[in-house]
């Protein structure tokens, strides 16, 4: 009611704005009855166009999302997983590979869906998509989990998966030695180390010479000597510069205007 105040300024609106919702619980709760939802004791409707509605509920608590996300048998596409999977079992009933299984899968819904698939290279996602397919279906084991994933870390960190890319990208632009690129022509990309621009990780210029052609606000990047901890080194990308500063660890590259 306060907010509806503060927006609008209409007390009537508000005050009947607020008793549909409220009329709303009230029928969602007569239908919803599970142990797990707070219960309605009872409601009162004297004068809806006065806002006279009133509604007794069962104290409870807000529903966190931690608190979901740690519930079992919980899938974000709305079906509840069921474990389908054979392991062997001794005769005294123990069951080898179980927690593993368990972990494998864990790692997958927490780890592996939120992160993997959208900062991975695009040349790398086929592999990437590959461990996602095995370990959310439950095909695969822990050691083949581990050998592709250092598969896939090779291939990052050795610049492999950039065979397929022209070398002579960075023909495109002018390099600008000992200077650094500052003010105005910010932008934002995805995935970035910076909330407020974009800054991403590269293995070589070619590589920052081909993001930079693939963003259609991006006219040049800073090379820096700052690197993450796969020796990969950051680059800043932009719109424009103002300014140039001396800096002897960066290079400025500028594309060159099409001719």
């Amino acid at each position: 009611m306060r907010r509806c105040l503060e927006d609008f300024n209409d007390l009537e609106g508000c005050r009947e704005l607020v008793s549909y919702k409220l009329i709303k619980e009230i029928v969602l709760l007569q239908r919803l009855r599970h142990p797990n939802i707070i219960k309605l004791r009872g409601h009162c409707l004297w004068s809806f166009q006065a806002g006279g509605v009133t509604a007794a509920f069962e104290q409870g608590s807000p529903l966190q999302m931690i608190q979901l996300s740690r519930a079992p048998g919980r899938n974000d596409f709305g079906c509840v997983w069921v474990w389908n999977f054979s392991i062997p079992c001794s005769p005294e009933g123990v069951c080898k590979g179980l927690n593993e299984k368990r972990n494998l899968y864990n790692a997958y819904r927490y780890f592996f869906m939120y992160l993997l698939p959208h900062q991975a290279p695009p040349t790398l996602r086929p592999l990437i998509d590959q461990i996602m397919n095995l370990t959310g279906e439950l095909k695969s084991d822990v050691s083949k989990t581990r050998e592709a994933f250092e598969e896939i870390l090779h291939l990052y960190k050795s610049g492999l998966y950039l065979q397929s890319l022209s070398p002579s990208s960075v023909k495109d632009y002018t390099a600008l030695q000992g200077v650094r690129a500052s003010g105005g022509g910010v932008y934002r990309c995805w995935p970035s180390y910076s909330q407020q621009a974009c800054v991403m990780s590269v293995h070589s210029t070619r590589e920052a010479a081909f993001i930079c052609s693939s963003h259609p606000h991006c006219s040049c990047f800073t090379l820096g000597a700052q690197v993450t901890w796969t020796g990969r080194r950051l680059v800043s990308f932009r719109t424009g510069f103002s300014d140039l500063l001396p800096d002897v660890d960066s290079i400025v590259y500028v594309k060159k205007p099409k001719a």
